[in-house]
């Protein structure tokens, strides 16, 4: 996966199918932080 950081990050399938399955708690924590948190600009 590119773009995360300085160096690109290989998942293996099981890390990418624990990542999805987690999406919905992400999406929520991000929701809850938004104030929180810096974006790229």
């Amino acid at each position: 996966m590119y773009g995360l950081g300085r160096f690109p990050v290989t998942l293996y399938k099981e890390q990418w199918r624990k990542l999805l399955d987690l999406a919905p708690e992400i999406e929520d924590f991000l929701s809850k932080h938004d104030a929180e948190l810096k974006a790229k600009t």
